[in-house]
């Protein structure tokens, strides 16, 4: 009887599955979810729940994290962002800490850098030095830092 409880236990361990990083984590059931990447916690939220980045409790207390959610239509979160970054809206729903440019004639890291989605016009501006602006397609180019960028070539 003792092994076949244990077995069952096992078999509950092996089958678990962590979420990935802004994946589902818990499939609503009582046991609990964990994350693959250590720098995310699942958390509970109005649509389920989901692996989300743990940013200790000295980023809590300084509102949403970089590159974190900052408001956005039904969001209830946290609306402050980190120094050096502002709340930037992607669409109705989403708006998002991001990097402040470094100089005014500079993009800021993640910010369109060409292509012609949005009548894009650069105006001469150009991605920090920290970055680079990748081309995704003839439609959408992205400043990202060259570190992302090398790291997965």
């Amino acid at each position: 009887m003792k092994s076949s409880v244990v077995l069952a236990c096992l078999a509950a361990v092996v089958t678990a599955r962590c979420g990935i990083e802004y994946g589902v984590c818990n499939d609503g059931s009582d046991i609990e979810q964990c994350c693959e990447s250590s720098m995310f916690e699942c958390h509970k939220s109005e649509s389920g729940y989901t692996c989300q980045p743990s940013w200790g409790s000295v980023m809590n207390a300084q509102g949403a994290g970089l590159w974190g959610q900052c408001g956005g239509k039904t969001f209830k979160g946290d609306t402050q962002c980190p120094q050096g970054s502002k709340c930037v809206k992607v669409n109705d729903y989403y708006f998002q800490c991001q990097k402040l440019a470094t100089t005014p004639d500079r993009f800021p890291t993640y910010a369109q850098c060409g292509g012609t989605n949005n009548n894009f016009q650069a105006n001469g501006k150009t991605c920090r030095d920290e970055d680079m602006c990748f081309h995704f397609s003839k439609y959408f180019w992205q400043c990202i830092p060259k570190t992302v960028v090398y790291d997965h070539v």
